[in-house]
Order: structure tokens, then C-alpha cells, then sequence
């Protein structure tokens, strides 16, 4: 549960930034927009935040070992050994984002309920886990 909350703050936070900066450059806001998904996915603006969304995650969590809102709910990201994650492991957790985000993260919620060490497809790929600080 903890790591549903660190991941919606996360969410909320970032696409909250993207909502603001995309009104302050073209004076809109992104969600009212008739077809989003189209928009987003030929909007240079939204295409550069994907970028910046995707990394975020990957430099703090490998360099930190957890993102601002996983700090804050106090848990952290390391290799099953114990390791440090590092930008390898966690650009790999993170690319796999993709998949475990289907449904609104139902399939990420799926797999770590169904797993020994509560690991998401990209925890398993990367030999990586979530533990409390």
C-alpha cells in the first residue's frame, strides 16, 4: 500500500508540473484537449515530459534509491542482494513501467500480490525490490 501512495504523490506531482507548464507555454491545459491520447503522443511539449517522467524515476532511484514521495513514505529501492539499485537496474524497473502501469497499474498491483518478495515485472526483470528504510 505504501507503494501505491509513493506512486500516486509521484503522479500527482508530475503531471500536475506538466498540466502547469504545458498552460504557461501554449495557454491551455492539456486535459481539455478533445483527443488526448493523439495530443500527447504528437505534442513535442508532452513528448519531452515522458523523457523527463522516465527519468526522474530512474536517476532517483538509482542514484537515491528512491524517488522524493518514496522518501517521504520511507522506503527505498535496492538490488535483491542489498546493493545500492543503481541507473542500470533502475532504467531497467522503470522502462518495464510500461507494462506494470496497464490498467492503471492493476497488472503492477497483480504481480506484487502475487509475489514472495512484493516484486512489480520490473522488480523481477531487475533483480530488485522495495524494502522500508
Amino acid at each position: 500500500m505504501t507503494r501505491a501512495i509513493a506512486q500516486v504523490i509521484d503522479n500527482v506531482v508530475l503531471f500536475a508540473s506538466l498540466g502547469l507548464f504545458h498552460f504557461a507555454v501554449f495557454g491551455t491545459w492539456i486535459w481539455y484537449v478533445p483527443n488526448v491520447i493523439t495530443f500527447v503522443a504528437t505534442d513535442p511539449l508532452c513528448l519531452s515530459f515522458l523523457a523527463v517522467y522516465i527519468s526522474y524515476f530512474i536517476m532517483f532511484e538509482g542514484i537515491v534509491g528512491a524517488t522524493v514521495s518514496k522518501l517521504v513514505c520511507k522506503i527505498k529501492v535496492k538490488k535483491e542482494s542489498g546493493d545500492t539499485c543503481g541507473i542500470y537496474k533502475a532504467f531497467i524497473r522503470n522502462i518495464l513501467r510500461i507494462v506494470d502501469g496497464l490498467a492503471f497499474y492493476l497488472v503492477g498491483a497483480i504481480l506484487i500480490a502475487r509475489s514472495d518478495k512484493k516484486q512489480r515485472l520490473g522488480d523481477r526483470v531487475a533483480n530488485t525490490i522495495v524494502v522500508r528504510k
